[in-house]
């Protein structure tokens, strides 16, 4: 009856409405059971991060990605065609992930997809896919051989390193891939790779977008507000930017200049849909900045320098706390927060382990999940998952760009470096108590550097050391350095290319090298009351390596468990004593305690010596070993003898153990010690042998001994 009295067009009015109700109410219907499956499809993670507290690391076990085998390689090879390269490269199958390799994230089925490799690293196209429903890993495709004509696989795209150009479009429900340094499967020059790769995880196949005049994209990014892919070529090509649209084509943009050569930036979208560049913050790389696609808006323009740089680690968007949070794989979160425009830290009790999968850049292997409020992690290439529950941010370190860290006199410096710029000859340089993550250069003579409560972590400055010091006549009281390392293998506490160092009571531990010295004709290092522990990388660094100088002096000090084949002391000075020391391997995989290897005259008295069990090296002390063949390591000092004297020397290698090698030298005197271990004719009439810790009434491995020679506050005992 009211159907009769409407006329037509108020029929058809009232039909949209209807069909509009309708369509609300399957809407809210389908919404919910969305909801309840997404609940129940994040059950499980849902469960663990439940026992969390905030601040917390957590591992989710058994979720290590499967790499493809060497097993694997070889069976794909045996039936690729004759003549196909292979793929294994020089690191195998992690170097997916360790390989300046990035990945995408589908926020909608909350998977996470990994592919890369690329220059001499790895060549396998294969992809990964981790589940946050089924917390479990897939490798979705099969890594190609590739064609030795052609140079490329017979399947989907070369090997790259992805950069940060690995991102998943939900409108096309696709990974997409850029990247460069293409895979070389002969050892040759790659050409440059064209265009950029979509990937379908339903089909399995790769479908090639070629723009021709640019190789792939080092970043890609989706700009929300077009719902358009955003990508910036940094490797050297002038920060070109291009458009994609869902079907692949391109078009030339300018969000903003954002530096020539950015391939070590993170790339993500965050707050009011802009994107944000976290890069290097130095020259025009600034630290933070955001694009909304019409210029740049420059947020931070460097880094703290009591925080490492942070531009190739790990970065992700906290909605809840509006903060941008980092992670570089140690066990020190950082966030940067969009309200007070301020960096905090968050120091914590584990972390999850990392490799050259962090070291090389995170590009999205440090993920937020924003709907369990929880971040996650894939730092190792053969590790497991991690997960990690933001702590608030009134329960962070503020970082203070402000507060003074060096002073000459009563004048301040915010940066160490400054002071020592401002430093003239003969000054005393404070490095005020706090954790500094700076490095410095020094020029000046003669200065005294005063740093009791002071420690410069994870730092260096040149390629070279935490400190560079090429004035003459430097004395370091105090200070503490960690965490220095350079490409090269040798990074230094202290590089010293002046004359004349002496450091007293300073502590060097856990990095590449201790000291690092030239050959520099009139300089005498001393060393006295310090510590220097786990040193060495590679063979080829030690905790203390000095080349040809006058004297190198160790007094009253501790070298301990060296580590990568690292000898705790090595010289080639003119003379080397080493007095009332400990020098010990304990559990370190170190090489020789002392190498002397162009001899000189060394002394070596009233010290502790102890040969540990899981050292490299069956000698102990080695004398003169380089001197052979005018090799590029000769060097002749006009005098040669070695004393060994009133130590307390201790072998826990226990097989085929030397106690000195000597060569091209006259025979050491080796007189007035007390050895355990070695084998009994090994040890020199005038000395006191044992033949275990036992018999000698020492305390068990790896404690050592109280002895008249050494301070007994020095002595490592178990208590």
């Amino acid at each position: 009856m009211l159907m009769r009295k409407l006329s037509l067009y108020q029929y058809r009015a009232y039909s949209r409405m209807l069909a509009m109700v309708a369509l609300m109410i399957m809407y809210g219907i389908y919404s919910c059971s969305v909801y309840a499956e997404e609940k129940s499809e994040l059950k499980r993670l849902r469960e663990l991060v439940s026992t969390m507290q905030p601040g917390e690391w957590l591992e989710i076990p058994n979720t290590s990605a499967p790499l493809v085998t060497r097993a694997e390689h070889d069976s794909i090879m045996a039936a690729a065609p004759k003549g196909a390269f292979g793929f294994w490269g020089v690191v195998g199958p992690s170097g997916v992930f360790q390989a300046w390799g990035g990945a995408g994230f589908d926020v909608i089925n909350h998977d996470w997809y990994f592919t890369g490799g690329g220059h001499n690293d790895y060549g396998g196209n294969e992809v990964y896919r981790f589940s946050f429903r089924t917390l479990s890993w897939e490798r979705l495709t099969e890594p190609s051989p590739y064609d030795p004509q052609t140079k490329r696989p017979y399947t989907g795209p070369i090997s790259r390193h992805t950069y940060d150009a690995v991102v998943w479009w939900p409108s096309t429900r696709t990974l997409w891939v850029g990247g460069g340094s293409g895979y070389l499967p002969d050892g040759d020059q790659q050409a440059p790779l064209p265009g950029i790769w979509e990937f379908n995880p339903e089909t399995k196949e790769w479908t090639l977008h070629n723009h021709k005049g640019l190789p792939a994209p080092t970043h890609l990014i989706i700009q929300p507000k077009r719902d358009v892919l955003w990508g910036f070529f940094g490797f050297g090509q002038k920060g070109y930017q291009r458009e994609y649209s869902t079907d692949g084509s391109a078009r030339d943009v300018n969000y903003g200049y954002f530096g020539d050569h950015m391939t070590t930036a993170n790339i993500l979208t965050a707050k009011d849909e802009k994107i944000y560049v976290i890069d290097r913050g130095a020259g025009m790389n600034r630290a933070i900045t955001a694009t909304d696609g019409t210029g740049r808006i420059v947020l931070v323009e460097r880094w703290p320098q009591d925080i490492p740089h942070l531009f190739n680690k790990g970065v992700a968007y906290d909605s809840v706390y509006d903060r941008f949070v980092f992670w570089d794989g140690s066990k020190t979160i950082w966030t940067w927060d969009f309200s007070d425009k301020k960096f905090r830290s968050f120091p914590t009790r584990k972390s999850p382990p990392s490799d050259q999968a962090m070291s090389n850049g995170s590009f999205g292997k440090f993920i937020y999940l924003s709907e369990v409020n929880v971040f996650a992690a894939y730092g190792h290439s053969r590790g497991n998952v991690w997960l990690y529950k933001a702590a608030p941010p009134e329960a962070g370190t503020l970082l203070d760009p402000h507060v003074p860290r060096a002073a000459i006199g009563e004048r301040k410096f915010t940066s160490i470096q400054d002071a020592f710029n401002a430093a003239r000859h003969g000054d005393a340089v404070t490095i005020l108590p706090g954790i500094w993550r700076e490095g410095a250069t020094i020029t000046a003579d003669n200065i005294t550097i005063e740093a009791s409560g002071a420690h410069l972590k994870d730092t260096t400055v040149g390629g070279k050391a935490t400190l560079v010091i090429k004035g003459n006549n430097t004395l370091i009281r105090g200070l503490e350095v960690s965490g220095m390392a350079v490409s090269g293998g040798n990074g230094a506490a202290i590089r010293q290319e002046g004359k004349n160092l002496t450091l007293q009571k300073v502590y060097f531990h856990d990095g590449q090298q201790g000291v690092l010295a030239g050959n520099n004709t009139g300089s005498t290092i001393i060393v006295e009351d310090s510590v220097f522990e786990r040193l060495g990388h590679g063979g080829s660094a030690h905790g203390i390596y000095a080349n040809h100088i006058d004297h190198l002096i160790i007094r009253g000090s501790k070298f301990l468990s060296s580590k990568g084949q690292g000898h705790e002391i090595k010289s080639r000075a003119a003379k080397t004593t080493i007095e009332n020391s400990i020098v010990a391997s304990l559990d370190g995989v170190d090489s020789r305690l002392i190498d002397v290897p162009n001899g000189g005259i060394t002394v070596i008295r009233n010290n502790i010596l102890q040969m540990g069990a899981k050292t490299s090296n069956n000698d102990m002390i080695g004398i003169g070993l380089e001197q052979r063949g005018n090799g590029p390591n000769y060097h002749q000092w006009p005098q040669d003898s070695t004393l060994i004297q009133n130590n307390t020397i201790i072998d826990d290698l226990g097989r085929n153990s030397r106690l000195v090698h000597w060569r091209d030298v006259p025979e050491p005197t080796v007189i007035g010690n007390t050895i355990v271990g070695f084998s009994a004719k090994q040890v020199p009439p005038k000395n006191t042998w044992y033949g275990n810790r036992h018999a000698a009434g020492f305390p068990a491995y790896p404690c050592l001994p109280r002895v008249p020679q050494v301070d007994a506050n020095a002595s490592i005992r178990c208590e």
